[in-house]
């Protein structure tokens, strides 16, 4: 990827272009972590064992993952922020509206949930989210609704994670009084 990002650098540069500022990031960013992650395995090889290596070799792995994600999110996709845009313009003036947002996910999580966590959250959620979507297509405003419906589920998600999240810290904070015992 590196060494790809380098090439599309000197392509640019060689044609009399400026580079763009994305491949100029992309480019430094994967020559920081390479070389970061180059100083972390040549102090694995020669460092000596503990704990300490075992937290390197767990970087590590992590900055080789983040290596792979930018490999695959930005280097195969060499695309400007123009091309993105362009392209979710082009998606958004052709939608066509079937139905009303939030109602396939709405039918999965009603047989999900509980029925109280599915009135008191995800009910209120996309009923507040479909008002404003069908505002904004009385307007005209696709790209708003499409927004609109991105983020509902974004937060639907966000809310049921912390909603889980919250019970298991209850469950735990439960089961470690009864352990304590009466004070």
């Amino acid at each position: 990827m590196i060494c790809r990002l380098q090439l599309e650098y000197d392509r640019q540069l060689n044609r009399g272009h400026r580079a763009t500022r994305r491949v100029k990031l992309l480019a430094r960013i994967s020559v920081a972590i390479a070389s970061i992650s180059i100083m972390m395995l040549l102090f694995m090889i020669y460092g000596k064992a503990g704990p300490v290596m075992n937290a390197l070799r767990a970087a590590n792995l992590g900055l080789g993952a983040l290596t792979a994600v930018l490999m695959i999110v930005l280097g195969h996709s060499l695309w400007t922020i123009n091309d993105v845009n362009r392209f979710f313009k082009r998606a958004s003036n052709n939608l066509t509206f079937k139905e009303a947002p939030g109602s396939l996910a709405s039918k999965a999580l009603k047989f999900l949930l509980p029925r109280k966590t599915y009135e008191r959250l995800v009910l209120q959620i996309i009923a507040d989210h479909r008002e404003e979507y069908f505002e904004a297509l009385w307007n005209g405003e696709k790209h708003h609704a499409s927004y609109i419906v991105v983020r509902m589920h974004a937060i639907l998600t966000m809310s049921l994670l912390l909603t889980g999240l919250s019970r298991t810290i209850g469950r735990v904070c439960s089961a470690a009084s009864k352990l304590i015992g009466p004070s």
